[in-house]
């Protein structure tokens, strides 16, 4: 208004011109304030572009970064590709000469055994000559023939090699010896003695199974006594001393602490290691506890010259192990067979430690193999009639609140102790310094014992078995035994399963049907 004011006191041109220089002036204004908006927004859009190409720097820097590690990892796997290949180059010729050697004895064995069965014919026809001359002749020596262990390609090749020369399978027409030929286990010294029988509970034993393996299965039952004996003393005498108050929490913590720690086994060998190395510090530090002393010798498998005492406490906790080991088994190996693998190695590679064995020498093993004795008798060829109590008895059947369980139960006992009895007897110690606490014959025996049982003995329990014991494991089988291994598999799902009665129809079935998944899954025929 003052500026209107201004000019308005002026007349004529000179209002004129004061009008227009205002003008001029507001347009300059906003010409300006245009341009300073402009600039700001060239700015903004410059920024912002700016924010775009650092953050596409940035990303490409990341690329790369990535496409460097990329280079380096692919540069690492070209490397262990080719020490890898070297590896398997190596391994191929060390595989061929080993081919090589066992053709060369499977070739030398042939010969052999070409030359016995001449001798044996050549015996017959003198036999029959002498006898026609009615002159008495001493009986023939039994050949006795050892065959080496042969792998598992050479194992496949005899068997396929077997079924051109007979219709029949190996197995279907020979019965499995009690302890396989690859191995001298029998003393020479001790006879095998087979004309009688024992009883167990009041009940005879079966009559077909060797005398020799009856006493030792009754040693077995001899040893869980005195562990039985033992723990009732430890709970009912020792425990409740006025001596041991002090002590006695410790014994409830260990054993508690290797429950749990039993319990916790996984697949993770690494962990169990660290478990199995503080199990082991806990029970030979028992070797040195304050408890009284029992003889050795009532825990010993056989008649022992051992007249030395040892702590009740390590023997205690020794039993606790080996028990906390056996019902793992019952928890987690009855609905897949394959977890109790983890488990069986902890027991065989702790009892297999001298750190945890009287004096680096004795293990205890017996104590395990014993709960198996008693649970799960038909791996040491003892059965009886499932239909009788007494059969059930010999059988080991369980019983909750005084019955008989019914027979799901008793299906999934006895398939997780075959499965844990199999993951302890199948280890392969070969490459290792410690001593095998129970070596494979074990599983052999158990697998004759089943497999030689009169066919109309076969009971569903021994289907349900001889499934655990071979399920998955049919290499590790191999490779211990060779072609006798291949005959034990090749017995198990062919002629064996066509033994079936009334009751054990499915049990057969689910175990003739091995040989169909491994001839699926593993390219592996033995029929």
């Amino acid at each position: 208004m003052e500026n209107h004011d201004q000019i308005n006191g002026f007349t004529g041109p000179v209002r004129q011109l004061g009008y227009e220089f205002q003008d001029a002036r507001r347009s300059i204004q906003y010409t300006a304030r245009e341009e300073l908006r402009s600039h700001e927004q060239a700015l903004l859009e410059a920024l912002g572009k700016h924010h775009d190409v650092r953050r596409a720097a940035e990303q490409m820097a990341e690329r790369v970064a990535q496409d460097l590690v990329r280079q380096r990892q692919l540069v690492e796997i070209e490397e262990a590709l080719r020490i890898e290949t070297g590896r398997k180059q190596t391994a191929e010729r060390a595989w061929s000469l080993e081919r090589q050697r066992q053709e060369e004895i499977a070739a030398a064995q042939l010969a052999q055994e070409a030359a016995d069965q001449q001798r044996r014919e050549n015996i017959a026809a003198q036999a029959a000559l002498n006898a026609s001359r009615q002159v008495p002749q001493p009986a023939p020596e039994p050949i006795r023939q050892v065959s080496p262990p042969m792998t598992f390609a050479t194992a496949t090749q005899v068997a396929n090699a077997s079924k051109t020369e007979s219709a029949r399978p190996i197995a279907s027409s020979t019965t499995i010896p009690f302890l396989p030929p690859v191995q001298n286990i029998v003393n020479e010294a001790t006879p095998a003695l087979r004309s009688s029988t024992m009883t167990y509970l009041g009940l005879s034993l079966p009559a077909s199974l060797p005398l020799e393996m009856q006493h030792q299965y009754l040693e077995y039952i001899k040893i869980l006594n005195s562990l039985k004996e033992l723990r009732k003393t430890f709970r009912d005498h020792i425990l409740p001393d006025p001596r041991f108050k002090q002590v006695k929490p410790q014994v409830g913590d260990d054993r508690r602490f290797i429950k749990k720690s039993v319990g916790q086994l996984t697949e993770d060998r690494k962990k169990n290691r660290e478990i199995m190395d503080r199990v082991m510090e806990k029970i030979s530090a028992s070797v040195n506890s304050p408890f009284p002393k029992v003889s050795l010798s009532q825990f010993l498998l056989g008649p022992s010259n051992e007249a030395q005492e040892v702590s009740s406490y390590y023997i205690y906790l020794m039993n606790i192990f080996t028990k906390a080991v056996f019902s793992q088994f019952l928890v987690d190996a009855t609905a897949d067979t394959r977890k109790a693998d983890a488990i069986g190695l902890f027991a065989s590679q702790l009892l297999a430690t001298s750190q945890v064995q009287w004096r680096n020498q004795i293990s205890f093993w017996p104590f395990l193999l014993a709960k198996f004795a008693r649970r799960c008798p038909v791996l040491f060829g003892v059965y009886g009639d499932e239909a009788t109590t007494e059969g059930r008895t010999l059988l080991g059947w369980g019983k909750a609140d005084g019955t008989f369980v019914n027979n799901q139960r008793h299906a999934e006992r006895m398939t997780g102790l075959a499965a844990g009895w199999a993951s302890i007897t199948l280890r392969d110690y070969n490459k290792s310094r410690l001593e095998n606490p129970v070596p494979s014959w074990y599983f052999w025996r158990s697998a004759a014992s089943i497999l030689n049982v009169p066919k109309n003995e076969v009971t569903n329990t021994h289907y349900i078995v001889l499934k655990a014991l071979i399920e998955h494991n049919e290499a590790r089988i191999i490779k211990l035994f060779g072609n006798y291994g291949t005959m034990i598999l090749q017995q198990a799902v062919t002629a064996y399963p066509d033994n079936v009665h009334t009751g054990s129809k499915v049990s057969a079935q689910a175990l003739k049907l091995l040989g169909d998944i491994w001839e699926k899954d593993l390219h592996f025929r033995v029929i």
